[in-house]
């Protein structure tokens, strides 16, 4: 939703809205919210990238990242950093690495299976005044 100012002559966004109307326990109205998708988003494809990244540097030092407990560690580095930095730049908030980061390698053992929770920071959209006649 978009506003006007006619007395600085600005356009201002007043809500950040997306195409989700309706709700399930699992995507309750907070996925209503396109600041929250960004979010989500921009961690898929942050760490898609970040991962991608640490593959090509370390074939380019002959090295793999091996499907062992050495492997989990290197990526579970990664994805502390980059969810450490999000939280430091208000992204999101309550993040634990030893709790919302769970990895294990997959059945094949050539892979591993990520589980992330995460807590979005959403933006402040109502603000209420109360205000006391002296």
């Amino acid at each position: 939703m978009f506003t006007f100012d006619a007395r600085d002559r600005t356009v201002s966004v007043e809500k950040d809205i997306n195409s989700l109307t309706s709700y399930t326990t699992e995507k309750n109205k907070t996925f209503g919210k396109n600041k929250i998708i960004r979010v989500l988003d921009a961690i898929n494809n942050d760490l898609t990238r970040e991962l991608k990244d640490l593959i090509k540097l370390r074939k380019a030092n002959g090295n793999d990242i091996p499907a062992s407990d050495d492997g989990l560690q290197l990526v579970k580095k990664l994805i502390t950093q980059y969810l450490t930095q999000l939280q430091d730049g208000s992204g999101i908030t309550g993040f634990d690495s030893e709790t919302d980061i769970m990895i294990t390698l997959n059945e094949d053992r050539d892979g591993f299976l990520i589980d992330l929770a995460v807590q979005p920071v959403d933006a402040a959209e109502k603000f209420y005044f109360n205000v006391e006649v002296k």
